[in-house]
C-alpha cells in the first residue's frame, strides 16, 4: 500500500505536468481528448514519480522532462486516435519557429503501436520493453522522444540539424511517391540522410536504454 505522502506527491506531479505552465516554456495538451488526457496523466505519473524522500524514481526520465519543460520552446503532445494511425511508436517533429524565436514542436506517442509491440523482442524494437507494464512501456517511448526534444531545444545548431534531417526525409518521400526512386543520385541522398538520422538517434537510444533500466528498478550502470 502506498504511503499517503507519496500519493499526494504523485497527484501533485500529475497536475503539474498536465497543466500549461505560466512561464515561457509551454507543454500543451489541448490537442488531447478526454480519454487521451487520462492516458497522458497516467504516463505523467510515471515520469514524475518520487520516493518517500521526494527523489525521482526514474532520474533520467525526470531530468529529460525537466529540461524540456524548463526550455523556452513550445511542445504539443499528441496521442493519435486508433483509426488511421501509423506504425510509428513515437515521434518528435519540429513544426516551425514563432516570431519570438521559440521553436514549436510536436511529440507524438502512438499508444496502439506501443501496446502491440512484443515484449522483449529486439526485432521489433531497438530497446526491448522486457518486463515493463503497459504504462511504463509508454513512458519508455516518451523518454526516447523527450531526449530528441531536449537535444533539439538545447542549441539552435542542434535544432537546425534535426530540422534538416526531417525536411530531407519528407522531400525524399515526396520524390519517391511522385517521381520514383530510380532518378540519379536518389539512393545517395537517402543514404546520406539515413546517416544523419542515425547520428541524431544515438543520444535518444542511449537515454532510452538507461530509462528502461530505471523503470525496472535496475542500476543502469
Amino acid at each position: 500500500m502506498r504511503a499517503p505522502g507519496r500519493t499526494v506527491a504523485a497527484i501533485a506531479a500529475v497536475l503539474a505536468l498536465a497543466r500549461v505552465p505560466a512561464a515561457e516554456a509551454e507543454v500543451l495538451t489541448d490537442r488531447l481528448s478526454g480519454a487521451q488526457l487520462k492516458a497522458w496523466k497516467q504516463i505523467a505519473a510515471v515520469v514524475l514519480a518520487t520516493d518517500a524522500e521526494g527523489r525521482p524514481l526514474h532520474p533520467t526520465l525526470h531530468r529529460l522532462w525537466q529540461e524540456v519543460s524548463s526550455s523556452r520552446h513550445v511542445l504539443h503532445i499528441e496521442l493519435p486516435r486508433r483509426s488511421g494511425s501509423s506504425a510509428i511508436a513515437g515521434r518528435f517533429r519540429i513544426e516551425g519557429q514563432r516570431q519570438d524565436g521559440r521553436i514549436e514542436a510536436t511529440l507524438m506517442l502512438n499508444l496502439r503501436v506501443i501496446d502491440r509491440v512484443l515484449t522483449g523482442s529486439p526485432e521489433a524494437q531497438l530497446v526491448p520493453f522486457e518486463v515493463l507494464g503497459r504504462t511504463e512501456r509508454r513512458a519508455q517511448v516518451l523518454g526516447h522522444e523527450l531526449a530528441h526534444a531536449a537535444w533539439a531545444f538545447a542549441a539552435p545548431d542542434q535544432a537546425g540539424l534535426a530540422l534538416d534531417a526531417q525536411a530531407h526525409a519528407e522531400r525524399l518521400a515526396v520524390i519517391a511517391r511522385t517521381v520514383g526512386t530510380a532518378g540519379p543520385g536518389f539512393g545517395e541522398q537517402v543514404e546520406a540522410n539515413e546517416r544523419l538520422i542515425r547520428l541524431l538517434e544515438e543520444p535518444a537510444l542511449a537515454a532510452e536504454k538507461v530509462i528502461a533500466a530505471e523503470l525496472q528498478g535496475r542500476d543502469p550502470r
